[in-house]
Formats: structure tokens, sequence, C-alpha cells
């Protein structure tokens, strides 16, 4: 299979990036070096998601939400770090969003999520995200090697069997989408074949919110094969990987029998 790389330097800063490009070219994979953070769901301007019947968001007014998590972003982003964000970054048109980006510091990487339809890749990477992507997948480095440790970064949580197939070795998916539902899920298939919804999303590490779910999404043993990034339980502020699965990586399948797929290299 054939494979290239494209090495971007921005602009001689620190951050780099290497992108390995495969057959499935919507789904690239991406290796960075330096700090690198994760947030998704901001909903910037969304009067609704303060509501107690959305999300219940504790601020007065969308205003004091958008100045909060851009003073919580800022200081915890360095302007050469790099954040991902995975999907529904803000509402209420082009112009509230290009008002936002130029605020929040570091080099950002968006993966779209079901509200940012609407807005062209042109548009976001004018505004300032230096990448839009529908998916991919993100390669840990420590001491400037990759490690065994990947992640497919997509908006919305997905069942191991339905990632694409250059992601079946990675460890976990990294989303956002679900909002304050839970931290840590794992999708199962639903025995009932005329259920609405195919899947179960198996609880692992439930919020604050909904700390004891019941029933197909009670609580099991071990960790989620899906992390939610959002910022509904993370304080309303990006957060490095280590502080999302707090120590705790799922070992990464080896072969097409343990992920259900083949690994593509």
């Amino acid at each position: 299979m054939g494979v290239s790389r494209d090495t971007l330097d921005y602009g001689g800063r620190d951050a780099w990036v290497t992108r390995t490009l495969y057959e499935n070219r919507q789904c690239p994979v991406l290796t960075f070096q330096g700090r690198v953070w994760f947030t998704s769901d901001t909903h910037y301007w969304h009067d609704n998601i303060i509501k107690p019947e959305y999300c219940d968001r504790p601020y007065f007014s969308v205003e004091q939400m958008n100045a909060d998590m851009i003073g919580k972003w800022n200081a915890r982003v360095a302007p050469d770090d790099v954040v991902f964000h995975l999907g529904d970054f803000s509402f209420g048109g082009t112009a509230k969003m290009q008002a936002i980006v130029p605020q929040l510091q570091g080099h950002k990487v968006l993966i779209r999520g079901n509200h940012d339809h609407k807005v062209s890749d042109a548009i976001f990477t004018a505004a300032g995200f230096e990448r839009v992507e529908r998916q991919a997948i993100y390669e840990v480095t420590k001491d400037n090697k990759v490690t065994d440790e990947r992640y497919y970064l997509a908006h919305v949580p997905q069942a191991r069997s339905e990632w694409p197939r250059v992601a079946a070795g990675c460890n976990r998916q990294l989303c956002g989408h679900v909002h304050e539902k839970w931290k840590q899920a794992t999708l199962v298939r639903n025995p009932d074949p005329e259920a609405k919804w195919p899947w179960y999303q198996k609880v692992t590490v439930p919020s604050e919110r909904f700390p004891w779910p019941t029933g197909p999404m009670a609580p099991m043993v071990r960790p989620g094969e899906c992390v939610n990034m959002g910022v509904d339980v993370r304080n309303f502020e990006p957060v490095l990987l280590e502080e999302a699965l707090d120590g705790d990586v799922l070992p990464r399948p080896r072969s097409s029998k343990e992920s259900g797929v083949p690994i593509l290299r």
C-alpha cells in the first residue's frame, strides 16, 4: 500500500505535524511534537445549551459562557501547543465563529461535528484552524519517537467494528457529541433486531450529572473504548490525554482476530 508523508512547518515554530495519507484519504494519521490538548462540543453562542432541559451549563448567559471557556482555554494552552477540537465548535453563523477562533491560543485542528456542516473547510481555516478533518488518527510521540499509542478521532462515538480499517489498531476512540451523558463508554450491539438504535452505549465511567446509569447503560468493569472529550465533563476547558484517561490506556489490538478487522500498516 502506498504511503505518502507531508511535513508541515508552522512558520518555524516548535509545533510540527507529519501527516500520513493512507489509501483512505479521509482518515489521515497525525503526529505532533509538544503538548497536545483535546476538547469538544464548546457550542459557543448556543443559547439553549445552558438551559436545564439541554445540558444545564453553569452560566447565566451565552456571553458569560463564551468568556469563561475562552479564558480557561488560554489559561491552559500555550501559543505553540496543539489543540484538537472534536467537533461542534459554535452556533450562530460564520461571523460569530470567526470572532471566537482568533481569541484561542495554540495550533487548532478541527474534527468536524454534526453542527459544523454549514461552514466550509476554507472558512474554518481562514478563521484560524490549521487543519479541518472529518476523522483522523492521532499517534502519540515521546522523546521525538512515535509510541505504540494510537487514537481514533471522530465526533460521534462508534463501536470498534465501525471504525475505518486504518483505525483498527487504535487503542481507543476520542470523541464528543454526548455532552454530559458519560465520560467513557463502549458501544455494544443491541440484541433486539427490531430496536430503533442498533448500538448500546455501555457506560464505563459515568458523568457527574448521570452518576449511576441503569439497564443497558449500566457501568461495565473495564475502561471504555470511547472517551468523551466534551467540555461538559471536562470542566469547560481543554484537557491533556493523560488527564482524560487517568493513566488508563487500553491495550492496542495486534491482530484482526482481536480487533474484528485487519490492521493496515
